[in-house]
């Protein structure tokens, strides 16, 4: 276990040093017992990391954005590592003293790990968002990176230059979480119709009409996307929405969550060894009393869920998952860019900068969306470049063993979409030709 030593000076952050630490151990197991100084290397410590330039005015002042950052190579990728301006030495260097990582690495992966930029920005979309277009890994052109994973392998490659060859990833391979938000199943046949007839398809058009009149919706698609997922032998979590009412302007569910039809349909997932979570109305991020009554909906036990929108805003939204009792969330990615929102891609408790420690439950960063990908005002990637597109960012994830979250909604399996579907078998088999591990958010969290 890696533990840390921190003079007086800086014992005001403490805990947040700390919270780096114990997640640096989550990821990676030691042999032996090493001690880390935050500054000069001491007869405790042979290894050290150099405090960053400014770094108590910056965390005490509660500044969003840090403006003394340089870029570093390491291990052929570019690296933001914060707290410190110029072309210095090598990152890590070895000298009589000790080694010495160069670069205040603990401090840049707390900055990107708690989201500090997030929770003290008021920078917002349309829709109560934080633009990923403000956040500096976008800026930096890093948002595909897990930096922090990258911070944690300096640290790893400095451990092992203290002589300690006893050190590898916890993880012995990477693995994927497969989820489905469920936001629409009853009204695929209207949407359809008109883009069939739009582009001349009559007959395809008028099957759409006699779907709806005879009650089986093309994006009621369950059995088809289960039976897609049986035949390559994974599980998924598919995320229901609670309510069937507008919030304002925005549409929620189209369907009724305790109809029989749907109730029919989540106990046939669930008998199926698939997984239910909450998909929280537009909303319900910031109101607590709102989430908590749609948690109460399920006539299921629920772990865990998504925000509809993706729709979160810190430090509201962490605030009312502590209170729910939930034991995972899965809403920190861009609807706007795939990759890494904290530069991170494993599971982690988000920290909870008000009161200074860590909170409860676990967060499963989301990387990669099919909206993301399809959108015209996103990514806009055409269905035969999709895949080209993401299998960086996966091998990103591959490097640390890291564990991939993928959102794949049930409308891009059938009707003018379901060219999307043979993109997420291509990928699914892809990963399965990879030996990648395929889990469920209940085999991480805690009992």
């Amino acid at each position: 276990m890696l533990k840390l030593i921190i003079p007086d000076k800086y014992t005001i952050l403490s805990s947040k040093w700390h919270y780096v630490i114990d997640h640096f151990n989550s990821v990676y197991k030691l042999t032996s017992d090493i001690s880390i100084a935050y500054g000069e290397a001491s007869d405790g410590a042979y290894l050290s990391v150099k405090p960053g330039e400014e770094v108590l005015d910056f965390f005490r002042a509660a500044q969003p954005v840090l403006k003394n950052y340089t870029m570093h190579n390491w291990k052929g990728q570019k690296l933001p590592l914060l707290f410190n301006s110029g072309n210095g030495p090598e990152i890590v260097t070895e000298s009589h003293k000790g080694i010495t990582i160069n670069y205040d690495i603990v401090a840049s992966a707390f900055y990107f790990l708690s989201s500090w930029q997030e929770w003290h920005s008021q920078d917002k979309d349309k829709y109560g968002r934080f633009p990923a277009e403000s956040h500096l890994l976008y800026k930096l052109d890093c948002l595909k990176i897990p930096v922090v994973n990258y911070y944690f392998d300096i640290l790893a490659e400095a451990i092992i230059k203290t002589g300690i060859t006893g050190i590898s990833l916890r993880n012995e391979k990477m693995q994927t979480l497969v989820t489905h938000d469920i936001d629409e199943c009853m009204t695929g046949w209207g949407y359809n119709a008109f883009w069939y007839l739009k582009n001349f398809q009559v007959l395809k058009s008028l099957e759409m009409v006699l779907r709806k009149v005879f009650h089986k919706d093309i994006w009621f698609n369950f059995d088809k996307i289960m039976e897609i997922e049986e035949k390559m032998g994974i599980s998924a979590t598919y995320f229901f929405l609670p309510s069937n009412k507008k919030t304002g302007n925005i549409k929620n569910a189209d369907y009724n969550i305790k109809s029989k039809k749907i109730e029919m349909t989540i106990n046939d997932l669930i008998r199926k060894g698939h997984e239910i979570g909450i998909h929280g109305s537009f909303g319900t991020g910031l109101n607590n009393q709102r989430f908590e009554t749609e948690i109460l909906e399920f006539d299921h036990e629920i772990n865990g869920g998504r925000f509809h929108y993706l729709a979160i805003n810190l430090p509201k939204t962490f605030e009312i998952l502590e209170q729910s009792g939930l034991k995972y969330d899965s809403s920190m990615g861009f609807a706007r860019f795939i990759g890494f929102r904290n530069g991170y891609c494993y599971p982690y408790y988000p920290y909870n900068i008000t009161l200074d420690i860590p909170f409860k439950f676990l967060e499963f960063p989301l990387m990669i969306m099919d909206i993301t990908l399809e959108n015209e005002q996103y990514m806009n990637c055409a269905v035969d470049t999709a895949l080209d597109a993401v299998i960086p960012l996966i091998e990103e994830v591959g490097k640390f063993n890291g564990t991939l979250n993928l959102l794949w909604h049930n409308k891009f399996f059938s009707g003018y979409k379901s060219g999307w579907g043979k993109v997420f078998v291509d990928l699914i088999r892809r990963l399965k030709e990879n030996d990648i591990k395929f889990i469920q958010f209940k085999d991480c969290i805690k009992p």
